[in-house]
């Protein structure tokens, strides 16, 4: 028989149009009825934990309707689409299955929706049944899909089972699903494909056994008419070791044991099912039945059965403050089921006493528990409380109880005597404040409360009893700036001290809030605009900023990287909240170093101390290999960046391991690389400066981007993010990014024979994002090499411009030595020092000849970085680029003396490039 193409209106017909065509079996004991909306189908029943019934009726109403357990209707979840398939789960989610939208949607006890299974509308096509067990797993019920749907708790896909057959484990329209938990098994009802002698293979019925898992184990049901046979298998439920399975073409259920030997049919003659379709067994045994053609739901009961009644559902005591204690009051405790009725009471005042707190009820005599007050200590005013009875079944009566202490002589008494309030023109209303009013005296005291100016002094009620709290509210969205009074009178008729008034005052202003979040309690900042303000600290709030335009600029502290500047509109009755995150400087841990020249093409990481950790060759040719380190990432932990001067580009981890790779255009040339958190998202980001010799585009022969780098699934990728600069200029640069200004924001610098520039970034600009500051020209002797760090820790970074100038004095000069220099190609002396320049391009003061007592010729390459965390970057110096030139590393203090610290490394020969490390 090939798999039929299942439309929506025949699953329904499956459901909701098998007409009763009479029956001959024997019914279990009839209870009673509970009569549903008319002109529709109540469908599928589920029972919580206390009893109640949850119907769904997906014709006409597309509804949900709430039971009690006494049949008596007590909510309704209006406006569902088609909801056929309900459960509910141990935490009171009830989970709807909506055949209209194809969906199964969650809902909160209080019916407020939570989310849908799997991928919401269509995930399933009809969702008929659900059922969830005791680990949280959701089982659905695909009919027009023949399948069965697991979800996880938080409603994500588990696994599926099943899909069209006639096999075991597969399945022909599934309708109901039903878990015997203990056996950790479950059982679906199926109309199975049935080979019928006369009219071939038709639709059948069984009942199919799985495990959790969707494993199959085994399957039950005879098709035909007849005792123990099924013809339409609608509903299922397990209760206590047995099958309950509604037959909606012979109107009864059949009772069958876990192994699917038949045992007996529930009916009643005189109260026949119409097309029964859900079926549910509550813990006090008694079966509900959709009779979806009446409409109504049957209850049957089973053999020892229970039903609880509590009566009264509400007592009320009065006493007199200090007086005697009031008679007890009964509660009558009834069992009209046929099993015997085990129950538990608890209170939740301790005001409150039982006789008892257990007790077993049959169903000829009803149990008597007597209620009583515990008046000692209570003061005058009113007391609720609640007992609960809960039976052995889940079912819980409550029961409210009052207790009135009556007071001797009122006195009137009210606090605060006087309210004000303040809010900001056009912003939110400013939130309530109460008056609390008090019987400072005996006996109940009665009191109303009146306010003079309704057009703006509101109050939530105008009487009760005390003690009372009044809310108070100020209505100042309309109001214009100003000060504005009121009066609320308190009136206790008999009371001492009445009337008595609390004066209202309320400041309407003409100003905007401003709040400004930061990580660190030592934290400072300075606000200037219209008005000038200043705060400290983590949170920092006022709420009387003038309006207009700002600027914050926070301050330094030492041993971090401050917030950066920003700009900001205060408006009246808005508020505007600043996220200041101070961020640590890290210490380097590490010194890195890159081949000098062009016949090395080593990378080395060492100690600060000199000692080689690992080394790699990023490059197959020996190049000079410029060497940077930053926090690409994130993560806390530096990445090395490394280019071979020419137009490759490569990010490594400390172990070194490529990361990722780029090749810039083949007509690029002398890669420079820059790293500095341009978008102040607390990760480095990647600058390239190169020469551009392809000569068509004369007006971007120097050309300066940003590279975007990222690394997820064990895979990193490098690329080009944007142009940031270009200009007609071809002689060969060095670039670096600092924050030269304090603003919190990064800078960049360029540097070459003929001048030192620096420049503002501005990623939102449509062309060059770079805008000069500050240029310095020059005549030096060769290439420039520049970096920024923060010397002094004052949060503003230092430039050191390493160079080749020609010695008046005949002399190299060096920081602690002061050896004569070598002769230039002309006889002329030179000297290679690092300049340390300000942020503003000034001078500092303080020149640094590193290599000056060895002779050492070319521009030092130079890096800072934070060497004995003291919050002050220290100035490391390499060897500069000449076949003559060792691969030395030396350190100097922020001061510019040479800490002794020599490292020799193994690049090259030919100098080497220099660059802290942070790593973990």
């Amino acid at each position: 028989m090939a798999q039929k193409t299942i439309s929506k209106n025949f699953l329904l017909a499956v459901i909701f149009l098998f007409i009763l065509a009479g029956n001959a079996f024997a019914s279990s004991t009839w209870l009673s009825s509970i009569i549903g909306a008319s002109n529709d189908v109540p469908t599928r029943i589920a029972i919580d934990k206390e009893g109640n019934l949850y119907v769904t009726q997906p014709r006409t109403k597309n509804n949900l309707l709430v039971y009690n357990r006494h049949g008596k209707l007590i909510r309704t979840m209006y406006g569902l689409n088609g909801p056929i398939g309900v459960a509910i789960g141990s935490d009171a989610k009830i989970y709807i299955g909506n055949n209209t939208t194809d969906s199964v949607d969650v809902y909160n006890a209080d019916f407020s929706f939570s989310h849908q299974l799997g991928s919401g509308n269509g995930e399933v096509q009809t969702p008929n049944s659900i059922a969830i067990s005791s680990s949280g797993l959701i089982y659905v019920v695909d009919s027009k899909g023949h399948l069965i749907k697991a979800y996880n708790p938080d409603g994500s896909k588990a696994f599926t089972f099943g899909g069209w057959g006639k096999g075991n484990g597969q399945f022909n329209v599934p309708l109901d699903i039903a878990i015997d938990e203990n056996a950790g098994e479950l059982y679906i009802t199926d109309l199975g494909i049935y080979t019928d002698p006369a009219n071939g293979q038709t639709a059948g019925a069984r009942v199919q056994v799985f495990n959790l898992n969707g494993t199959f184990i085994r399957s039950f049901g005879q098709y035909g008419l007849g005792e123990g046979r099924l013809l339409r298998p609608l509903g299922i439920a397990f209760k206590d070791g047995r099958v309950y399975v509604s037959d909606g073409f012979q109107a009864l259920i059949n009772v069958y044991d876990g192994n699917g030997n038949f045992i007996e049919s529930i009916y009643d003659t005189a109260h026949q099912l119409k097309t029964p379709i859900g079926v549910a067994v509550g813990k006090d045994k008694r079966v509900f039945v959709s009779s979806s053609n009446e409409p109504s739901i049957e209850v049957f009961g089973l053999p020892g059965y229970t039903t609880m009644t509590v009566s009264p559902l509400a007592l009320s005591f009065e006493a007199e403050e200090g007086g005697t204690t009031p008679p007890m009051q009964d509660l009558t405790i009834t069992n009209s089921g046929e099993g015997i009725l085990n129950w538990i009471a608890t209170s939740d005042s301790n005001w409150l006493t039982l006789s008892q707190t257990t007790g077993v009820t049959d169903n000829i005599t009803p149990s008597i528990l007597s209620l009583g007050i515990k008046m000692a200590g209570l003061a005058a005013g009113t007391y609720s409380g609640a007992v609960k009875i809960t039976a052995d079944s889940g079912a819980t009566d409550t029961i409210t109880v009052t207790l009135t202490v009556i007071a001797p002589p009122k006195i009137l008494r009210i606090k605060p005597s006087s309210l004000s309030f303040k809010a900001q023109k056009g912003g939110p209303i400013p939130l309530s404040q109460t008056i609390t009013i008090e019987n400072a005296g005996q006996g109940e005291m009665n009191w109303t409360a009146t306010a003079d100016q309704p057009a703006w002094l509101a109050i939530n009620t105008t009487s009760g009893t005390a003690p009372s709290t009044v809310s108070v509210n100020a209505a100042s969205s309309l109001m214009d700036a100003g000060t504005y009074t009121g009066t609320i009178t308190i009136a206790a008729p008999g009371a001492q001290g009445s009337p008595a008034s609390v004066n209202v005052n309320l400041r309407v202003i003409y100003a905007g809030t401003v709040k400004v979040i930061t990580n660190l309690d030592s934290a400072g900042f300075d606000i200037t605009g219209p008005s000038a303000y200043s705060g400290t600290g983590t949170e920092w709030a006022n709420d009387e900023i003038t309006p207009g335009d700002y600027t914050i600029t926070f301050r330094h502290i030492t041993g971090y990287i401050k917030p950066y500047t920003r700009t900001f509109t205060v408006q009246t009755g808005k508020e505007t909240t600043i996220d200041g995150q101070y961020r640590a400087k890290t210490v380097a841990t590490h010194i890195i170093a890159g081949s000098g020249g062009t016949k090395g093409k080593t990378v080395e990481v060492l100690t600060l101390a000199g000692e080689p950790v690992t080394s790699f060759k990023p490059f197959k040719a020996p190049e000079t290999i410029r060497v940077a380190a930053g926090d690409l990432d994130g993560s806390g932990t530096d990445k090395i960046v490394v280019t071979d001067r020419k137009r490759r580009v490569k990010v490594y981890t400390s172990e070194g391991i490529e990361l990722a790779s780029l090749e810039l255009p083949e007509w690029y040339k002398n890669t420079e690389v820059a790293l500095g958190d341009i978008d102040n998202d607390g990760k480095a980001d990647i600058i390239v400066g190169a020469e551009n010799d392809r000569h068509s585009e004369k007006g971007e022969r120097r050309i300066i981007k940003l590279l975007s780098y990222s690394y997820t699934d064990g895979k990193g990728e490098l690329k080009e993010k944007e142009t940031l600069f270009t200009e007609d200029k071809d002689e060969e640069f060095t670039i670096a990014a600092g924050d030269i200004d304090g603003d919190g924001i990064i800078e960049l610098m360029t540097a070459d024979e003929k001048s030192v520039r620096a420049f503002k970034i501005d990623l939102s600009a449509k062309d060059n994002k770079l805008t000069e500051i500050w240029a310095i020209k020059g005549d030096y002797e060769e290439i420039p090499e520049i970096a920024t760090g923060d010397l002094n820790d004052d949060g503003i970074a230092e430039i050191a411009l390493s160079v080749a100038i020609e010695d008046q004095e005949g002399e190299k000069e060096h920081s602690n030595k002061g050896e004569k220099g070598q002769k230039g190609e002309e006889g002329k002396e030179e000297k290679a020092i690092i300049k340390i320049l300000k942020g503003t391009g000034e001078e500092y003061g303080l020149e640094i000849n590193a290599y000056g007592d060895l002779g050492y010729e070319k521009p030092s390459t130079v890096a800072f970085g934070d060497i004995d965390g003291d919050g002050a970057d220290e100035i490391i110096a390499g060897a500069g680029q000449d076949e003559r030139n060792e691969g030395l590393i030396r350190i100097f203090e922020n001061n510019g003396t040479f800490t002794n610290t020599t490292i020799k490394t193994t690049v090259s020969k030919f100098g080497v490039n220099v660059s802290p490390g942070r790593f973990r």
